[in-house]
């Protein structure tokens, strides 16, 4: 052991992982801590992979695995027993830390040292210094109260060898749930101590630290390396509630910690990427790490060959005649030595783009595809053998929406994704040398369009999508966690940039043309829409992460509508709440506004167009009374006045917006009494949906089901419930 001033230390290291997987950070964690310790005991809750366990004895021949209960504090005490309390009172100093720190980025010898020359009975690595409140509801005292954090606590003699030690551990209660394990032992175990008259310190302790931050190792880390010399870091830091840190910060710390640590010590930055990428939600790494790139699309000092040594190619799906000369102005921004491969749907629009791309100095190919499943199709069935020639490639598709009136809101997201995918060769030159720079990054896209009527997505990104892309992700073997409430880092609109390699498992699988719904295609909700956001997961699950990209351009029109939207929130928001932050006039606005809401009844007017082959008019409506009492809804509309065929129908449920229809079923009844409940992959709707729920914002709600054949059915019965909780959504 190293000279520390003490001569017999002991280690018990308590690691746990959900997939029994350990990261390369381990064993260099566990290493840096080898040269000031004689012992090292290792003890694991749950799984343990073989590999896992092989890393492990590595270290030490003491590992010992054990179910997954108690968290720390349950494997800590496991390993207090096993060890022995008798054998533990001879230790001069006994520490307890976990895999929750990452490190060392500096010496973890004069950390010991200095501790060392302490006159003290336990210390630890950091502080939380507390918070006026118990946001768990368990502590006595009602708050927090300020104490040396769990991750890494250090016990010397004078107290590893009192009845008071072994009393403390033995005395916990089974811990079951993160909150008690923070009420009942880490934010209580320094004041216990220090009433029964033991002595403490915490190493990292700066002075006027407590009045810049309640948790300086996450909100600080920086500070606490350079200036207090601390060995390890968070490796919750890249993955933390961003919402926690917004209510001190601008939300700098983890990308400041990651850039130093990168550019300051030694410690390889690679282990953060591999374990965040394997364990955490690329939602909350995104925000966390600020994974936003904002590129110069008028100058690039990225080298020219670099385009060529990488091979790079643009897949342009092309399907409007009308947009050829945008398809020839975005494809000329291509460096010459990339390849530009288009795909289209008829000979004519081939010959059309022969022609009009011959001009170009890159080697153009335009490829005849199936147009059963649109652009996304094009990619998976129509040049997947392409791709794979290559390392960087860029998909885009030429876009019209037709059902946004005016249609000037589809054309501007269309002119949002291409000006940040393909705003000019600089632009694209430095999009390839991102890649070069970057070696874990593997897909841009955009953010979510947020004018006109597109302004929900930003918070509706999985739309109605997110089983299919569970389902969609068992079958590609993901392995990377997805949560609803979380969001997807998606290609809304399905344009992007990528490298082949992250997205191998999606181009490995045999797509063909009839894996895809045919024509009229539905809105939502269909496999296209499920692989529309799966792309960022399966890079995540090669160990590469997503990311927004902007041009210099662009990213100052977004900068400008995200101020203008936030600021006209604001000023509706102060008129009606109180508040100095975000967050609480957020929590007000949840708990105050919407709470009025929900007291609200609506009042349902159900009316269903029918269409007979002219359109939808008012000569053709009928009207139902809702037979179910508030929340409930079930109306049957009666269609036997001698009608023709059934082209479609279209319900109105009411005339308003703001409110949801929950759990829907359309069924069409028919004369011999038989029923088909007629499914939502049929639906078209002006709402927003999420997990079979409809949110609709405008005050002329409606759904659309247009019949895959003529029908004659003799009534539509159509069920549910009704909320005015957008909680609920």
């Amino acid at each position: 052991m190293g000279n520390t001033g003490l001569t017999k230390r002991g280690i018990i290291f308590f690691f746990y992982d959900g997939q029994g997987i350990v990261d390369r950070y381990v064993p260099v964690l566990l290493s840096g801590m080898r040269e000031c310790a004689d012992d090292i005991y290792i003890v694991v809750n749950g799984e343990l992979t073989e590999s896992g366990r092989r890393t492990l004895e590595e270290t030490t021949s003491f590992v010992w695995q054990r179910e997954n209960r108690g968290f720390d504090v349950g494997a800590y005490l496991y390993a207090l027993r096993k060890i022995g309390w008798d054998r533990i009172s001879q230790y001069d100093e006994l520490v307890l830390m976990n895999h929750t720190i990452m490190g060392p980025v500096c010496s973890v010898a004069a950390m010991f040292d200095k501790m060392s020359r302490k006159d003290i009975d336990f210390w630890g690595l950091s502080m939380h210094y507390g918070v006026p409140f118990d946001p768990y509801e368990l502590t006595e005292c009602g708050y927090i109260k300020p104490h040396l954090q769990s991750h890494f606590l250090a016990f010397r003699r004078s107290l590893l060898g009192q009845e008071d030690f072994r009393r403390y551990w033995e005395e916990l209660p089974e811990i079951t749930s993160y909150g008690e394990s923070v009420a009942y032992h880490e934010s209580a175990l320094t004041d216990h101590f220090f009433k029964l008259g033991y002595r403490w310190a915490c190493y990292t302790e700066l002075e006027g630290m407590e009045d810049f931050a309640d948790y300086p190792l996450l909100k600080a880390p920086v500070r606490l390396i350079k200036e207090a010399g601390c060995p390890f870091f968070k490796r919750r830091s890249f993955f933390h509630d961003y919402e926690d840190y917004l209510t001190e910060t601008t939300g700098e710390e983890a990308v400041e910690l990651l850039k130093y640590i990168k550019e300051e010590t030694e410690y390889d930055t690679d282990m953060i990427w591999e374990t965040i990428l394997r364990s955490a939600n690329q939602a909350d790494i995104k925000k966390c790490l600020q994974l936003n790139y904002i590129l110069d699309s008028d100058k690039s000092s990225v080298d020219p060959d670099i385009t060529s040594r990488h091979r790079t190619a643009l897949l342009y799906h092309f399907y409007y005649e009308d947009l050829l000369e945008e398809c020839f102005h975005y494809a000329s921004a291509m460096p010459p030595e990339a390849d530009i491969y288009i795909t289209t749907g008829s000979l004519e629009k081939k010959k059309l783009l022969e022609q009009k791309l011959s001009v170009l100095p890159n080697a153009v190919r335009v490829i005849l595809v199936n147009n059963r499943g649109r652009d996304v199709s094009a990619l998976l069935v129509g040049a997947r053998d392409i791709v794979k020639q290559y390392e960087y490639v860029c998909f885009v598709h030429d876009k019209k929406v037709n059902y946004f009136k005016p249609l000037s809101q589809g054309s501007s997201w269309a002119y949002h994704c291409f000006e940040n995918l393909l705003q000019s060769r600089p632009f694209v030159q430095n999009v390839i040398g991102l890649f070069e720079e970057n070696p874990r990054l593997g897909f841009l896209t955009v953010p979510p369009p947020i004018h006109g009527k597109y302004y929900p997505t930003l918070c509706l990104e999985w739309a109605n999508n997110y089983e299919h892309v569970v389902e969609l992700a068992d079958k590609l073997d993901l392995h990377v966690p997805m949560e609803r409430g979380k969001e997807p880092i998606a290609a809304i609109g399905s344009m992007f940039w990528f490298k082949t390699a992250a997205l191998k498992k999606l181009f490995d699988v045999e797509w063909g043309y009839e894996d895809f719904p045919e024509e009229p295609l539905a809105d939502d909700g269909t496999i296209s829409h499920a692989i529309e956001r799966i792309h960022s997961f399966v890079a995540q699950d090669a160990g590469y992460y997503p990311a927004w990209l902007f041009s210099d351009k662009g990213a100052a029109i977004y900068m400008t509508n995200v101020t203008y939207m936030l600021r006209g929130f604001n000023e509706v928001f102060f008129r009606r709440l109180s508040g100095d932050s975000y967050t609480s006039v957020k929590s007000q606005l949840l708990n105050d506004y919407m709470g009025e809401i929900r007291q609200k009844k609506i009042q349902l007017n159900p009316a269903l167009y029918y269409d007979t082959g002219t359109g939808y008019s008012e000569a053709d409506l009928l009207h139902s009374k809702n037979e179910a009492g508030w929340p409930d809804l079930k109306v049957r509309f009666s269609l036997e006045a001698g009608m023709e065929k059934l082209h479609g129908i279209r319900f109105d449920p009411c005339e308003r917006g703001l409110f949801i229809l929950k759990d829907l079923r359309i069924t069409a009844v028919y004369r011999d009494g038989k029923k088909r409940k007629i499914p939502k992959r049929q639906w078209n709707h002006n709402g927003k949906e999420d997990n079979g729920n409809i949110l609709f914002l405008t005050p002329d709600p409606w759904i659309d089901i247009p019949w895959k054949k003529k029908e004659n059915p003799v009534a539509v019965e159509i069920e549910g419930s009704v909320s005015a909780s957008i909680e609920e959504f």
